[in-house]
């Protein structure tokens, strides 16, 4: 039973070790972003989830229909929470690695590298990008879409400004 749990365990190790070789030969523009967590988005996010459970307390309705919202509300707000603020969901997007051709590679935590094209709906200001990807292998509507939260706390000061050079010049302004 052990060397099975410790042959996955190799194998995991070698598909990340891999995959980190894979990255790094992709064509890039010299921008690679690490996501990281970010302690003040945690903070207002956590005061934020707090309000709100405060406030469906507060709601006049029985407190079994405020229980279920309350334990909704959690559910929802955990996914994000792991998925958008800690990186640690299977879905959130770990790395980040943008091109000359208008578009981008991102790696998720589970292992995968996606093609996605940077939409013209991201946003850019000072202090903050919300970046806006799209899959290009996907067609849905729903599916494929993925939206970042960056501050120059989740990608390192000098990185942050690269990237909203990059975008600037790229997506932005042409």
């Amino acid at each position: 039973m052990t060397e099975k749990i410790r042959i996955k365990m190799d194998s995991q190790l070698l598909n990340r070790e891999i995959l980190s070789t894979e990255v790094e030969k992709l064509p890039a523009s010299g921008l690679l972003l690490e996501l990281k967590p970010n302690h003040w988005l945690l903070e207002i996010y956590l005061i934020f989830f707090m309000l709100v459970i405060v406030s469906l307390f507060l709601l006049p309705v029985s407190m079994w229909f405020t229980f279920i919202l309350v334990i909704a509300a959690s559910t929802y707000f955990q996914l994000i929470f792991r998925k958008y603020l800690l990186f640690n969901h299977p879905e959130s997007i770990q790395k980040l690695v943008f091109t000359e051709l208008e578009w981008c590679f991102i790696q998720l935590n589970n292992t995968q590298i996606l093609k996605t094209v940077i939409l013209s709906d991201t946003i850019l200001s000072e202090h903050l990008v919300i970046l806006n990807l799209k899959n290009r292998t996907k067609t849905s509507v729903f599916h494929g879409r993925y939206s970042i939260l960056i501050t120059a706390g989740s990608v390192g000061r000098h990185d942050f400004w690269k990237l909203k050079r990059y975008l600037r010049f790229k997506k932005l302004d042409s």
